[in-house]
């Protein structure tokens, strides 16, 4: 034999070689004919085109299923099957009284071995609407896969869903290990546990049936912020030698230790060429605070706060404020304005919280002033705050007052007052002020108390007029400030009667205001009690 005939054979025996070699280690992967599960005939109410089925025949949705408004989940068309306790037309005698389903399935084009691992996906819903609500059963969806060497032979069960509940589409994948090699692979609805439920199983949009690999896979958390996540692979029974490939990272072993939190792409391939593709999540530990913080009350105080609550993790749980030891309790008192970072510890992580803490400006008075008591017997002398800073609102008084909103402290006689004002958290700022008084009579002369009792003495509140005064108008307030009587008239007088009905006794605010014979507008205001 020539060189070149020898190069040749040797190969081609090489490439023959090859190509055994590829074929045997390539993943096993089998089409399903007609997966959308299509009719044989557009329009047609029973049997999907390339599957088997015996009478009574399943229904092809949407148009001849008992819940016609739900689409297929893929394409035009779905298969819906009924498992019923019912009267069987198909039966015999015709009309027997028997548990029965629907039922599809095909001859594979490849057998499923027996001992390897396979997965097959598919859409599944049940129906909306119970076709036979006078049974008063149970009533939901359950798809069961079955598979023997031909159709009609012994079946083993492959695969069983358990019920479900949902009328919207959802997704599974049945992973399974024949016992025995499969070539008849059959899909029915069943009731599940033997019940008498109803069973109304709706199925679309089958993937191809793919060789697996039977996996047990184990992860540890990591810290939020570290690298103590750990993922491990298992294979069961393995009777193959395999590659694995991590991704990020780029780690090739089972077993990977120092992850941080996140998602990592697994791919497993057999010797076999089976190859599986698997996300697995390294989570972190759930290591969470919360902060309360109460701000300093008043500006230059020390009596903030900080309340931190920590939850999930490892406890207990320590805290520490920076600079300081760590300790068992998240409450933190008799804190000055600042920032501050607390370190939460479990017994694995960390977690860091910040606080800040503030105080009110200063609380000052920007004015003070005051106004003279008009006249000799008046009792009208006024001061006038004017505040900022703090924690508004805030309430102004005088001593032996009751504190007020109002920032004009009326009602003064001629003295020397110490005046307050305090905010919403109780700061205060006082001082004092001196009220003073026009040494002159009054043009109106105001009684101090009066006792509408009728015995004829000192019935009714009337003025005294000591000169000629025009513009005149008094006003008497109730203890809430509602007005009780007003009177343009200076010889008129009040009863202490409200809307003709007695008022009691107390002390009521009178106001007044009038043009003196000068022509000056004048403000007298009092108190007048009332005297029962």
């Amino acid at each position: 034999m020539s060189g070149n005939k020898r190069f040749n054979y040797i190969f081609l025996l090489q490439l023959i070689f090859s190509l055994i070699c590829t074929a045997a280690d390539a993943q096993q992967v089998v089409n399903l004919k007609n997966p959308s599960l299509d009719p044989e005939t557009p329009g047609s109410s029973i049997k999907a085109a390339q599957w088997d089925s015996d009478a009574p025949y399943p229904v092809v949705g949407p148009d001849f299923t008992f819940d016609s408004s739900k689409p297929a989940s893929e394409g035009r068309y779905f298969i819906e099957l009924f498992s019923l306790y019912t009267r069987n037309s198909y039966a015999t005698p015709p009309g027997k009284l028997e548990f029965w389903s629907h039922a599809i399935g095909q001859q594979l084009d490849e057998t499923l071995y027996a001992g390897r691992t396979y997965e097959v996906s598919f859409d599944l819903k049940t129906s909306t609407y119970d076709p036979y609500p006078n049974l008063h059963r149970p009533f939901y969806g359950s798809m069961v896969i079955m598979g023997s060497a031909a159709k009609g032979g012994p079946e083993v069960r492959l695969y069983a869903s358990g019920r479900f509940y949902h009328n919207e589409w959802k997704r599974y994948t049945a992973v399974f290990t024949p016992p025995a090699d499969i070539d008849y692979f059959r899909i029915t609805a069943v009731s599940v546990d033997g019940d008498t439920a109803n069973v109304v199983t709706d199925i679309d949009n089958l993937s191809p049936i793919t060789e697996t690999l039977k996996m047990e896979i184990t992860t540890g958390k990591s810290c939020p912020e570290g690298k103590e996540g750990f993922v491990r692979v298992v294979i069961p029974d393995a009777v193959d030698t395999y590659t694995y490939l991590w991704m990020p990272g780029n780690y090739t072993t089972a077993e990977v230790k120092g992850l941080a939190p996140g998602i990592y792409h697994l791919t497993v391939r057999g010797a076999s060429g089976a190859v599986v593709k698997k996300d697995v999540e390294v989570a972190a530990y759930d290591l969470t605070a919360t902060k309360a913080v109460t701000d300093v009350s008043c500006s230059g105080k020390g009596d903030g706060a900080i309340v931190i609550t920590a939850v999930g993790g490892q406890p207990p749980y320590t805290y520490q404020l920076e600079g300081a030891p760590e300790v068992a309790s998240g409450t933190f008192n008799n804190m000055v304005p600042g920032n501050y970072h607390i370190v939460v510890k479990d017994q694995l992580c960390t977690t860091t919280v910040r606080a800040d803490i503030t105080e009110p400006s200063l609380l000052t008075l920007e004015q003070v002033q005051t106004r003279a008591v008009t006249c000799n017997s008046a009792s009208d002398g006024q001061i006038i705050l004017a505040a900022s800073g703090g924690t508004p609102p805030y309430r102004y008084g005088v001593q032996s007052g009751i504190p007020q909103p109002d920032s004009v402290i009326r009602l003064l006689e001629a003295g020397t007052y110490q005046y307050t004002v305090t905010d919403a958290h109780a700061c205060m700022v006082s001082g004092e002020a001196v009220i003073t008084k026009e040494s002159r009579a009054c043009a109106v002369f105001v009684p101090t108390a009066f006792s509408p009792n009728g015995d004829g003495q000192n019935d009714v509140f009337r003025i005294k007029l000591q000169d000629a005064i025009t513009d005149y108008r008094l006003a008497v307030y109730g203890r809430w400030g509602q007005l009780v009587y007003e009177t343009r008239d200076a010889g008129a007088s009040w009863n202490g009667r409200y809307k003709e009905a007695p008022l009691p006794a107390g002390s009521y605010v009178w106001t007044m205001t009038y043009t003196d014979s000068k022509g000056q507008l004048m403000q007298q205001q009092g108190t007048i009690m009332l005297i029962l």
